[in-house]
């Protein structure tokens, strides 16, 4: 029998938020006004007087938490929840619009595409929960060794993508073997030695009418062939 879910009102997504937001706004609005009567207007304030800027308060408080928790669900969205790299749909619309910049500056765009070696194994000599908390410290060592312009993603599974705009392809190489090898020497949980395979691809400019699709199944003819080769190494095509 399918399990139906239940959508969670806006309010419950996170109370606290909006409380806090609401509550604040109120006290900012009744004291703009407390000042406002008091000492400009020079007319007594009673507590019926705080009704109005309290209920205002509420209001955009309202508004600026619903706009906080909006702009949070969107980084959320944005970000694969294990690994907190950017995720295929956000990573795809960064790539167009490197390539647009790409074809405006004439500057070099290199990716590539590399997965954990023999990741089955850790799975199945240690469980899934292991194998998630080898992706959690294979992305910081991919924090820890991210170039400034370099873009990270997860792509799914064990499998990770990194657009180097302004890179040449041998450049992209370089950058490839010095995180193939910061993977290597990374002492990873569980007495784990962890290794990957590289695939990297260069875009040849609109002339040739490449894309994405084309650069990443260059990238993964790449991958399996640095597989071929005995795994744990950088292959260009």
């Amino acid at each position: 029998m399918p399990v139906t879910k239940i959508k969670t009102p806006i309010l419950a997504i996170d109370k606290r938020v909006y409380w806090k937001y609401m509550m604040i706004s109120s006290l900012i609005v009744s004291l703009c006004a407390y000042v406002q009567y008091t000492f400009v207007m020079r007319i007594p304030m009673n507590w019926n007087d705080f009704i109005i800027p309290i209920i205002v308060g509420c209001f955009f408080g309202f508004l600026l938490a619903r706009i906080f928790v909006l702009h949070r669900e969107l980084v959320e969205a944005a970000h694969d929840p294990l690994t907190n790299l950017w995720g295929r749909r956000h990573f795809s619309e960064i790539f167009k619009q490197e390539v647009e910049a790409a074809n405006r500056y004439g500057y070099p765009l290199s990716l590539t595409l590399f997965d954990v070696d023999d990741f089955k194994q850790i799975n199945d000599s240690h469980g899934h929960n292991a194998g998630d908390v080898i992706l959690k410290e294979l992305a910081t060592v991919l924090k820890n060794n991210q170039r400034g312009s370099d873009v990270y993603a997860r792509w799914g599974g064990e499998e990770f993508l990194v657009l180097m705009p302004g890179t040449s392809s041998d450049e992209a190489m370089i950058t490839a073997e010095r995180l193939r090898k910061a993977i290597e020497e990374t002492p990873f949980s569980y007495e784990t030695k962890v290794t990957s395979s590289f695939g990297v691809s260069q875009y040849k400019g609109a002339s040739e009418n490449d894309n994405f699709t084309k650069m990443l199944h260059r990238a993964d003819q790449a991958l399996y062939q640095a597989k071929q080769k005995g795994k744990n190494c950088v292959v260009l095509t």
